[in-house]
């Protein structure tokens, strides 16, 4: 059963997801320094903890032993991931200060979570997703330059930090998608 137009895999030596598996990497070093070195656990929330920590290192853990150990060739799959990566994201956005930050974030990683899916399934281009996530990832970091890198609170910027490596990983990961040859 053919599912779209485009049929995608995924190129495991290529440099997309080689990326994409080292940003989900730093993603998790950055959230284990901030969560276990930084911050006491114990007087930190239990949805915190959930959304902010357990939940993410899960899915970045697994997006580095799919990529990297088992090299699984599942676009689909990997568009799932992606849409529970965005899920994550939205999650942590009710964190923010800033009620306008916040519904920008939301809109956006919908947005981009319903890309990877369209480009898993073959609805859609890969260059769609990645412009998204790539522009997301810029506009992330101009939102947090301000208020963390300037302001040089750089162990609050950990967390924010490891959000952007998650979006820049998934648009490495739509990067790494490429078109399957037809049979001839």
């Amino acid at each position: 059963m053919k599912l779209g137009s485009k049929r995608y895999r995924t190129d495991l030596e290529g440099r997309g997801t080689g990326l994409c598996a080292c940003f989900m990497g730093m993603a998790f070093f950055l959230r284990c320094a901030y969560y276990f070195g930084f911050t006491r656990t114990e007087e930190v929330g239990a949805l915190e903890l959930i959304f902010m920590l357990v939940l993410p290192m899960a899915l970045e853990g697994a997006f580095m032993v799919l990529l990297k150990g088992v090299r699984m060739d599942a676009p689909g799959l990997y568009g799932i991931l992606a849409v529970g990566g965005c899920l994550l994201l939205i999650f942590q956005c009710f964190l923010y200060e800033s009620i306008l930050r916040m519904v920008v974030e939301i809109l956006i990683y919908l947005v981009c979570g319903g890309l990877m899916l369209g480009v898993s399934a073959g609805y859609l281009s890969k260059e769609l997703a990645m412009t998204a996530f790539f522009t997301t990832a810029a506009v992330r970091f101009l939102m947090i330059l301000k208020p963390y890198i300037l302001s040089l609170r750089l162990v609050a910027l950990l967390p924010e930090a490891a959000g952007l490596c998650v979006v820049l990983g998934l648009g490495c990961l739509a990067w790494g998608f490429q078109l399957q040859k037809k049979k001839a």
